[in-house]
């Protein structure tokens, strides 16, 4: 079998390709779909970072409502004994304070994952009203604090 190089030569010259036009109309389209992939995934983040704020905020209140069920209790233990009237009157409840009697844990910032929320500055208030024998309304306001991030709730 004899190839003829002039054939095969004409063949591969004669091949389409393409222009430099689609080529930059291809690379418009996807610097187009890159864009906009970017933007959404922003936003997915930071949406995912305010449901986890807002978790948190629950977390911490959720911890504070188990600490006031445990002085309901009678329970004998640190934070109660700091907290007679846990229930009966109004109070401020710090983070660090429910961290160091046990009753949370640190609160992982949900915008910089190498810190933490502000113990310091983190703390909840407590309200009572309608206080009686059979009833009680409590209402909790969080301020959790997360580097530039606090909640709406907070007073300052």
């Amino acid at each position: 079998m004899v190839y003829d190089i002039t054939r095969i030569v004409g063949d591969l010259m004669n091949k389409k390709a393409f222009t430099l036009m689609e080529l930059l109309a291809v690379v418009i389209l996807l610097a187009i779909l890159t864009a906009m992939a970017t933007g959404a995934y922003y936003a997915y983040l930071n949406k995912s970072r305010e449901e986890s704020f807002k978790m948190a905020e629950k977390t911490f209140m959720n911890d504070v409502q188990n600490a006031y069920a445990d002085c309901l209790s009678g329970a004998d233990n640190n934070f109660c004994n700091s907290h007679p009237d846990f229930g009966y009157q109004d109070e401020i409840i710090y983070l660090k304070e429910l961290i160091s009697t046990g009753y949370s844990e640190r609160i992982k910032s949900p915008y910089n994952t190498d810190s933490y929320c502000d113990e310091d500055l983190s703390y909840i208030r407590v309200t009572t009203s309608n206080v009686s024998a059979n009833n009680q309304d409590i209402s909790y306001q969080v301020c959790l604090v997360c580097g530039d991030k606090k909640s709406s709730t907070c007073s300052n």
